[in-house]
């Protein structure tokens, strides 16, 4: 999320439908919550919920930020560009920050800040632009695989996790359908200096997101995980080869 790249706090705006849709994160921050154990297959039991389990899900929720931006990071990097931290303001008035890539592209060429040619060109700005929501992709892969039924699970810094990735992604891409994400933001980037066509790429990452929220509320479905992986696979495919 970049000044040039992405705005850096449409996490938020999905944020609050998660933690309502999921008992799993419902919280008492004052005093432990003890529910009775649940049937089989049914919703899971909610047992001693603290403000420590707030916190680590906070914890979560920061890390994953702190990931995705760390991913833009690293793609400036390999491409032989440096990036800086620059402020945002989301929604004209929530300050945040990001890491801006300082590169424009039009007609095919990239030019950094300086004037100096940027020289992976598009192919190279799409990988630094697409590289947050990559890694928040592949970042849930690796939850959901190895914590299947994490809904039933004591796992809140992971919960967290996953409520960041999956909020920023459903923002994403409901911005982008909506004409609202700002030119900054990282599927308008990309839809810039790719030959897809708009709202494909906001497409697939929405379908995505709620594969894996799917899987999260549907451990039990076999194939969901399949199809959440071809999707995964879809996304990056289309960095690629456009």
């Amino acid at each position: 999320m970049a000044t040039d790249s992405h705005s850096g706090a449409w996490p938020a705006m999905a944020a609050a439908a998660w933690l309502v849709a999921s008992p799993a994160l419902a919280v008492d921050l004052e005093t432990p919550v003890t529910l009775a154990a649940s049937p089989p297959g049914g919703l899971p039991e909610l047992t001693d919920v603290t403000a420590a389990s707030v916190a680590l899900t906070a914890a979560g929720f920061v890390t994953a930020f702190v990931v995705h931006e760390a991913c833009h990071g690293v793609a400036n990097l390999a491409m032989a560009n440096v990036p800086t931290l620059e402020p945002v303001r989301f929604l004209g008035f929530f300050p945040f920050f990001a890491v801006s890539p300082n590169i424009q592209c039009r007609d095919g060429i990239c030019l950094r800040r300086g004037g100096e040619p940027f020289q992976p060109g598009p192919p190279g700005y799409a990988f630094i632009v697409s590289s947050g929501i990559l890694c928040q992709e592949i970042t849930d892969e690796i939850i959901l695989t190895e914590h299947p039924r994490i809904r039933h699970e004591t796992a809140p810094f992971l919960k967290g996790m996953l409520l960041f990735n999956v909020a920023t992604s459903v923002a994403y891409g409901i911005a982008n359908l909506a004409g609202i994400e700002p030119p900054q933001g990282d599927l308008r980037s990309l839809d810039a200096v790719s030959g897809v066509p708009h709202g494909v790429f906001a497409a697939v990452v929405l379908g995505t997101a709620a594969l894996d929220v799917a899987r999260y509320f549907l451990p039990d479905v076999g194939w969901l995980p399949w199809v959440s992986r071809g999707s995964k696979v879809v996304t990056v495919g289309l960095v690629v080869a456009f």
